[in-house]
């Protein structure tokens, strides 16, 4: 429900909300799903610090081609406001996830 509502841009707060309570209530074993339901969400809402950081902990998780898309757009949107000469940290907590997704 709440990736349908993020894609619509119809109600993110609501999105918001079911996103959170699907993170509070997924048992650990499939807890990279709502993680990357939750930073969707916060993509959609433009709140890009917070959809890499729960994006890249949904990676950490379990990687998967759309969650990395997903990441990799957060991180693009984030990078248009880094100023001249500046650049990322590295490595990237990520880094080692897609180097792993990318082998398969």
């Amino acid at each position: 429900m709440a990736y349908n509502l993020a894609e619509m841009e119809e109600d993110l707060d609501e999105a918001l909300d079911f996103a959170r309570r699907s993170v509070d209530l997924a048992p650990d074993e499939i807890k990279q799903f709502p993680l990357a339901r939750l930073g969707w969400v916060h993509y959609k809402r433009k709140e890009f610090d917070k959809a890499i950081d729960f994006l890249a902990k949904s990676s950490e998780l379990g990687a998967s081609p759309t969650t990395l898309t997903h990441l990799g757009m957060a991180l693009l949107a984030t990078a248009r406001r880094i100023g001249p000469g500046e650049s990322w940290p590295t490595p990237a907590p990520w880094a080692s996830t897609a180097r792993r997704c990318k082998r398969r």
